[in-house]
């Protein structure tokens, strides 16, 4: 059942999937309760999903913080199916324009695999609050993406994230988690709160995925 508890690709279920929309088929709303008897619980899940994030991020973007930036590292890592501190390595030198697709394609770096591939950048067709483009657009003119200091100029002029560079693939990853955490919708219980982390966006992609394969032409 996609957007409740289980996840197909992990058999660990104390980290609950986070899909871009929890949708009930082609309705925009949210799906209904899956378990009766756990009726609280499992509502709350269906209220959790990147939209949701992403539409309390941006929110919060006439208030201090880097909220857009945090928006975009979470929208990026989803849709790169990425573990929590790769995204830190995304260097604008890797990207490419796509001229099949006519996209960007950011490359992505597989810090577990120790190797790096493709990663080409789709825009939604529907949806800007989990748009990769949308994203971008709103972390570089809300956020200053695309201003370095002196000293980022110098060490990190070519990151696509200049305030990821200096911190672990560890810290990163709590940031990811924090930030998830943090843009959840409030009523939402903290029981459910802390079972989504950096680790439910690439569960959430790898189901998503699974559901839906790809055929090559």
């Amino acid at each position: 059942l996609v957007g409740s508890e289980m996840c197909i690709n992990d058999r660990d279920t104390s980290v609950y999937p986070l899909y871009l929309e929890n949708c009930h088929g082609f309705s925009p709303t949210k799906r209904p309760v899956d378990n009766p008897s756990n009726a609280a619980f499992n509502g709350e899940i269906t209220m959790v999903d990147m939209e949701a994030i992403s539409h309390n991020a941006m929110k919060q973007h006439d208030k201090a913080g880097q909220h857009m930036a945090a928006r975009a590292e979470l929208i990026t890592t989803w849709h790169a199916v990425g573990r929590g501190g790769e995204v830190k390595f995304n260097n604008y030198s890797d990207w490419h324009f796509d001229s099949y697709m006519c996209v960007a394609d950011t490359g992505w770096i597989d810090v577990k695999e120790s190797n790096s591939h493709a990663m080409a950048m789709m825009p939604h067709r529907r949806n800007y609050k989990v748009c990769w483009v949308h994203a971008m657009a709103c972390f570089y003119a809300v956020d200053a993406g695309l201003w370095r200091n002196p000293k980022e100029e110098a060490t990190c002029a070519q990151s696509l994230f200049p305030k990821l560079h200096a911190v672990t693939d560890r810290t990163v990853t709590k940031r990811l988690t924090k930030n998830i955490r943090k843009y959840i919708p409030p009523e939402v219980s903290d029981s459910v709160r802390n079972s989504f982390s950096s680790r439910s966006m690439r569960k959430a992609a790898l189901n998503f995925m699974a559901l839906h394969p790809v055929t090559g032409c």
